[in-house]
């Protein structure tokens, strides 16, 4: 985990393909792209995502 105020994160479902739950610095359009239903774990440039 991060303590870094600044960090944007979100909380899909990929049944109901919905956001579920977002940080107050999250957009939605901006973290869809980013959801990938077939790998749990990836990283893309610099950044770790699960």
């Amino acid at each position: 985990m991060s303590d870094d105020p600044a960090l944007a994160w979100g909380m899909y479902d990929t049944v109901t393909n919905t956001f579920f739950s977002l940080s107050e610095q999250a957009q939605a359009d901006q973290l869809l792209p980013l959801v990938r239903r077939s790998e749990p774990v990836f990283q893309q440039g610099e950044r770790f995502y699960t």
